[in-house]
């Protein structure tokens, strides 16, 4: 089923990883992980996407806010926080993943080896069958529309379906609950309601493995990169990977894709929020400390929501002046990351020869006698710091 909202998005599938920050260790964070969240467009949308998304963990409110324009069917794994939204709503409905319904019971098949005579391993064994048998079905309908798909899934699957609940629920009081067949059963007993939706739209997948899969670049890349040093850095990874697995997805090249992009961006529009567009530097050894190799420098403009304090003194430099613009460089030392945080701007401070920090209403200052750093208004600074981290 096509899931849309006002802004006409699909959701087809949605799964999450974990990954490590290197940096944020050090600015005592409570959670120092990278969560991306990976949505992906249902296989029917004309031009799919693909969308990594940085969270700093696995609460209900980041896929509750990612989701919130969105009606329709969503295909997950057993994640409870997706029951909880879907719970909040009655536009959006998730659909459970019947490749991790599966995955207990190969496992403990795989694991017993030629010896099946147990009753665990058998029971696995049996709901494992029934499993593939749908699978092979479903194979069969991949090129069916949706209507005739669902046709056949009524007629050949429906019934699998319910031999396979009937089955666990008869042979879920023989298992120990605690043991990997258990679980097993307990998982998929619990999931049925999920599991079962499928059998109500012909365009739903059985799976969420569109999404699985989209992962396993990221996870590949890991192995190479193993941290990511901050938070933006995060950021900037699940943008650039949305970019490429959305390429992909709609058969074209990521280099192509993204070189298209540069070229194509510059032209449109003389706003440049974060960067994006290269002016030529006219006197560069005048300003030697902005301007870069090819004698060009990143302009970045601002804006009164995006940051009222500094637009407003932009504008008084500008009566003063009749140049609105501030000449500023990366706020870092050689070698280690941009400053993010508060924490990060008061260590790069103390290291360097910085005459003063401004940090929101705050105006630091170093006093060289006494070889100490002086805050204005000490106290509130320390709890809005407090707050901040």
């Amino acid at each position: 089923m096509t899931v849309s909202g006002k802004n006409s998005m699909t959701i087809m599938s949605s799964t999450q990883m974990k990954h490590q920050l290197k940096y944020e260790r050090m600015v005592a964070l409570p959670d120092p992980g990278v969560i991306l969240w990976v949505y992906r467009t249902g296989s029917l949308e004309a031009h799919p996407f693909v969308l990594y998304e940085y969270q700093k963990g696995r609460k209900a409110d980041y896929p509750r806010q990612f989701l919130k324009d969105c009606s329709g069917i969503c295909v997950t794994d057993g994640y409870e926080v997706y029951h909880s939204i879907a719970r909040e709503r009655n536009d959006l409905t998730i659909a459970g993943c019947w490749s991790h319904a599966r995955r207990d019971f190969a496992d403990v098949v795989k694991s017993a080896g030629k010896e099946k005579g147990s009753v665990q391993e058998s029971i696995c064994y049996k709901a494992f069958q029934i499993i593939q048998t749908m699978f092979r079905y479903e194979q069969g309908y991949a090129d069916m529309p949706p209507e005739e798909s669902l046709e056949q899934r009524k007629r050949n699957v429906a019934p699998l379906v319910a031999a396979f609940f009937a089955y666990l629920k008869y042979e879920q009081g023989h298992v120990a609950p605690k043991m990997k067949t258990g679980r097993a059963i307990s998982y998929c007993i619990n999931q049925e309601s999920f599991l079962r939706v499928f059998l109500t739209d012909g365009a739903v997948p059985m799976t969420n493995n569109a999404a699985e899969q989209s992962i396993r670049p990221f996870t590949l890349g890991r192995k190479n990169w193993y941290l990511i040093d901050t938070s933006g850095g995060a950021k900037s990874s699940a943008i650039a990977y949305s970019i490429a697995e959305t390429a992909k997805a709609n058969n074209l090249k990521p280099y192509e894709y993204f070189k298209y992009l540069l070229e194509e961006l510059p032209k449109h529009g003389a706003e440049s929020p974060y960067m994006l567009l290269v002016a030529n530097v006219l006197k560069p050894n005048e300003i030697p400390a902005v301007t870069h190799v090819d004698k060009t420098a990143r302009v970045q403009t601002i804006t009164s929501t995006q940051n009222a304090v500094l637009y407003n003194i932009l504008d008084e430099f500008e009566k003063l002046s009749g140049v609105p613009i501030l000449l500023n460089t990366s706020f870092n030392i050689a070698g280690e990351p941009i400053v993010e945080t508060p924490m990060d701007a008061l260590k790069c401070f103390e290291k360097t020869n910085l005459d003063a920090l401004s940090i929101g209403p705050y105006l630091i200052t170093k006093d060289v006698k006494k070889g100490k750093i002086e805050i204005d208004n000490y106290q509130r600074f320390v709890v809005s710091l407090g707050a901040a981290l």
